[in-house]
């Protein structure tokens, strides 16, 4: 498995996910994203497809959650679901 340290504002973002929102399905989620990263890899496919797929089904999962610190933290995680790398190049070991 390759290990990687994920870049600090989408580590931020999923820890004040973990704590603050609450809906049961989205921290199953979040929990398994070490997981999906594994498994990923371990299919072929690269690790970064394998979390931004995981990190699509957290943010379906929080939509219910509210209030500014929600909307900052759905927002990195729908940036880094969608294009921007979401790891420190050249790190060895996963951050989560």
């Amino acid at each position: 498995m390759t290990n990687l340290i994920f870049k600090p504002d989408l580590s931020n973002a999923l820890n004040i996910a973990m704590k603050e929102c609450k809906d049961p399905y989205a921290q199953t989620y979040l929990r398994a994203i070490p997981q999906a990263i594994a498994e990923s890899e371990a299919m072929g496919i690269s690790a970064e497809s394998g979390l931004k797929t995981q990190l699509l089904y957290c943010l379906s999962n929080m939509r219910y959650w509210k209030g500014e610190t929600a909307k900052n933290c759905k927002a990195v995680l729908k940036r880094y679901s969608s294009s921007e790398c979401p790891f420190i190049k050249g790190t060895d070991t996963v951050n989560n």
